[in-house]
């Protein structure tokens, strides 16, 4: 299934979208990934438009993803327990900002979590608890803390993080 586009607020395709509870997320900037069943029960990997394999890969991810058997086990044990969601992450690679911090490259944060069966993402509220078992990390058990820290001992304000882009 591929990703959602996502409009601006005040569009009319998101009207109402801040009525009721809201989960925001740290944007980071990788390329846009997917993780789902497939039928023979292995892990299928996605870009945001297309399904890869290793001869067209997406920032190496399908590599990184097959070969890393702790990852690869991680999510296919989430994913035989929940056969119809498909994980979305950030798969961080160089893109735009290039100044992360080392340990930070090449880890995918997930983003949202989709049920196919029901035709609908599932609130941040109800897959965090995955994170907390640690069958998933998602952006904010991973990222909260780094930023938090510069916010409070580096910066006034996320405008100076966005500028130093060290994160």
């Amino acid at each position: 299934k591929k990703y959602q586009h996502i409009e601006k607020i005040g569009t009319t395709e998101v009207e109402g979208i801040l009525e009721g509870k809201v989960s925001l997320f740290y944007k980071i900037d990788g390329t846009n990934s997917c993780i789902f069943l497939k039928n023979d029960n292995t892990l299928g990997f996605g870009s945001r438009t297309r399904e890869l394999t290793l001869d067209n890969d997406n920032g190496g991810f399908y590599a990184s993803m097959l070969f890393n058997k702790d990852e690869y086990n991680k999510y296919l044990k989430y994913l035989q327990a929940n056969p119809n969601h498909i994980i979305y992450g950030e798969w961080l690679i160089p893109h735009t900002i290039k100044r992360y911090k080392a340990e930070a490259w090449k880890k995918l944060y997930v983003f949202d979590i989709f049920d196919v069966e029901n035709n609908t993402y599932i609130p941040y509220e109800i897959y965090k608890a995955y994170g907390d078992t640690k069958v998933l990390e998602t952006y904010y058990t991973q990222m909260k803390n780094e930023i938090e820290y510069y916010k409070k001992n580096r910066y006034e304000s996320t405008s100076g993080l966005i500028k130093d882009g060290s994160y």
